[in-house]
């Protein structure tokens, strides 16, 4: 990327608030349905790396031990796409879709992860995106419901009428 593409997204960035449409990469998530604007709003990795980093050290039911998970916070990417209060239907890449009701987003959890122990990680490890929660933090993490939350090769968000 060109240092004026960079500033020029940082500048954008800043006129148009904390995210940007997916132009300068490749989208890796859509959020649509009740959302500002008349389509969805698509991220790629430099839209989500401009929300704030959370991380989670968590082992989980789908890999061995424990690791380190970082993205945005589910919660900042739907305030980033103007999304409204209604539930979630979370989609990934291969269209299993599950449910989410709109109370289980809270502040900081869960993340939308797209880091893995430091480093990007692509549709063979789980990515390029991962709902994960703070599993090993407290129990009400370590059920089936949460578990099915919690899902790998994210690729779209479809906000319902609240």
């Amino acid at each position: 990327m060109q240092r004026r593409d960079f500033l020029g997204g940082l500048t954008l960035c800043a006129v148009m608030g904390p995210w940007v449409p997916a132009t300068a990469g490749r989208v890796l998530l859509s959020v649509q349905g009740e959302v500002d604007g008349a389509g969805p709003v698509q991220f790629d990795a430099a839209a989500l790396d401009a929300l704030p980093r959370r991380e989670i050290v968590t082992a989980t039911e789908w890999t061995d031990g424990v690791e380190t998970f970082a993205g945005p916070a589910l919660a900042d990417v739907l305030a980033a796409a103007g999304a409204g209060p209604g539930d979630l239907r979370l989609t990934a890449l291969n269209d299993y879709s599950v449910d989410m009701p709109r109370k289980v987003v809270a502040p900081e959890v869960p993340i939308v992860a797209l880091y893995r122990d430091g480093m990007r990680f692509g549709v063979r490890d789980h990515g390029p995106l991962w709902i994960i929660f703070p599993y090993d933090r407290a129990a009400r993490y370590r059920n089936e419901q949460i578990f099915s939350y919690s899902i790998w090769q994210l690729a779209r968000i479809d906000v319902k009428p609240g």
